[in-house]
């Protein structure tokens, strides 16, 4: 019987997770920069998850635990005691869901007094098993470690890095106080879109009730400019008329009184 989708990605998971020790390994060799990390914390890689190397689903890499420092105490009775102060390191994990895909995350380092307000970032949410290559897997390293750099005790991160880190974190999924956050490129997005909305949406109610009355009203100044025009016209004609009837009249009786002196006239 051939296999299911599903069940190839499961099988494409177990084969990534079998050999997540030799794929890892071979890129720390070759990551001299972050070698510090696994001196302080230590560099692990479970298959199986780090708590007894049982579960299937699951794989993870992770720096442990490095001290900082040491706090001192006084009990009722006087009594001094001293404790150590512990940072636990970051943690990139694959966790295999029930249809076969993979879910990939990256959990920041924190401290028992300090801890960042995002922790745990979703680098790939659904991801098919077969598309966890190298060249995929040595970015999430490199993402591991940066996250190291920018949060852990002793990253001493740089401005590029801590610029590096904002603009990736940018367009990334994130959990804060256990609920997943939106994208902050979605949140700009829909703020722009928000905004020219409810601009465009104002300057067409102030063109509606503004504007358009006033250009309603121009119009018919204009309308009744052109009647008063019209009738002017009229007016003027029949003046014309009116006055060329008068003119003729009046020619007449120059013509009449002309006449009439020149018979009186000896």
């Amino acid at each position: 019987m051939e296999k299911t989708s599903r069940e190839k990605r499961i099988e494409a998971f177990r084969a990534f997770r079998d050999n997540a020790k030799t794929t890892f390994n071979s890129f720390k060799e070759k990551s001299s920069n972050f070698q510090k990390f696994d001196d302080v914390y230590t560099l692990c890689i479970c298959p199986k998850g780090r708590k007894g190397g049982i579960d299937e689903k699951l794989c993870e890499v992770f720096y442990g635990s490095g001290i900082y420092d040491q706090e001192r105490t006084l009990d009722n009775y006087f009594n001094v005691s001293t404790r150590n102060l512990f940072e636990t390191g970051a943690t990139l994990a694959f966790s295999l869901l029930d249809d076969g895909y993979v879910l990939v995350t990256l959990h920041l380092p924190y401290t028992e007094r300090m801890q960042p307000l995002v922790k745990e970032v979703v680098i790939d949410f659904h991801l098919d098993p077969i598309k966890l290559i190298p060249r995929r897997l040595k970015a999430y390293w490199n993402k591991f470690n940066l996250a190291m750099v920018v949060y852990s005790l002793v990253g001493e991160p740089k401005w590029y890095h801590r610029a590096h880190w904002t603009c990736w974190l940018f367009f990334q999924q994130t959990i804060k106080d256990n609920y997943l956050q939106e994208r902050g490129c979605y949140k700009l997005a829909k703020t722009l879109a928000n905004y020219v909305l409810s601009v465009g949406l104002s300057g067409f109610l102030i063109y509606l009730f503004t504007i358009a009355p006033q250009n309603k009203d121009q119009s018919r100044v204009e309308h009744l400019l052109e009647r008063l025009i019209e009738q002017a016209e009229v007016r003027n004609q029949k003046l014309d008329t009116i006055l060329s009837r008068e003119g003729s009249k009046a020619t007449t009786r120059d013509s009449v009184l002309r006449d009439s002196i020149q018979r009186r006239t000896p």
